[in-house]
């Protein structure tokens, strides 16, 4: 296949791929590649946004021969250079960018950690809302204003009030009072990132409200997680009916 000159497909230290995957297990297979090109120095970090054919996968520091082999050994059904534009302006600016890529990254590798496992011990919905609550917590944000941000995701996710909702409202409400804690890397990257967003907040660093940025944060994190609009449609209008209840 014809390539583009590198220098025109990265964004400074970016590197972007779109990836079409013959099956789900092919997805993984990528990933424990990716995490020996890191573990060999010819990758420093990489994470993935899943948009159809499949991937877009973004790739920083990476050597470039040493990705395009790993996918042609792994004999992947499409894939092929992009330009990546990252959306900087919604996540605040290069400040909270370069915050919310490190999250991305350590996402992406617990995303995958979590779907090689046979028995995770854990559901999907409920692993997501325990990172996405020390998210929100850690960035300083109150009962109320978590709630804020679960609304502001069901306003774009599809409508879902009706038994679903009730019924998963008061599940919710008392799981995230409950004291639990996911596995140590991936709830502590998300602590981190959720502290030093709020820091850059406090000092007038953001280009954007927190809030609307963990927002945007919450919507990445539940795509590459693979849940539907419409399951992400109820777990929003669930989390915030479990927060913010109706009169």
């Amino acid at each position: 296949m014809g390539r583009m000159p590198a220098d025109q497909l990265t964004d400074g230290e970016w590197y972007q791929l779109a990836v079409e995957f013959p099956d789900g297990d092919s997805a993984v297979r990528l990933g424990l590649r990716l995490e020996l090109l890191r573990s060999e120095g010819a990758l420093k970090d990489w994470w993935f946004m899943r948009k159809p054919p499949g991937w877009r996968l973004r790739l920083r520091g990476a050597d470039i021969a040493a990705v395009h082999r790993a996918f042609e050994e792994l004999m992947v059904a499409r894939w092929w250079p992009t330009i990546y534009e990252p959306e900087t302006f919604a996540f605040g600016g290069s400040d909270g960018m370069g915050i919310v890529h490190e999250l991305f990254c350590a996402d992406s590798h617990g995303v995958l950690d979590y779907l090689r496992q046979e028995d995770p011990g854990i559901g999907r919905r409920e692993l997501s809302l325990l990172l996405i609550n020390a998210l929100l917590q850690a960035a300083g944000l109150d009962w109320f204003e978590r709630g804020d941000v679960f609304a502001r995701v069901a306003a774009i996710r599809p409508s879902a009030y009706d038994s679903r909702v009730d019924k998963l409202a008061a599940d919710i409400r008392s799981f995230l009072l409950v004291s639990v804690q996911p596995p140590a890397p991936w709830f502590a990257a998300f602590e981190t990132a959720g502290r030093l967003l709020g820091e850059a907040a406090a000092a007038g660093r953001l280009e954007r409200g927190l809030r609307a940025i963990l927002t945007h944060v919450l919507i990445f994190h539940w795509n590459r997680f693979g849940l539907s609009a419409t399951t992400q449609g109820i777990l929003a209008h669930a989390a915030k009916a479990a927060i913010l209840p109706r009169d």
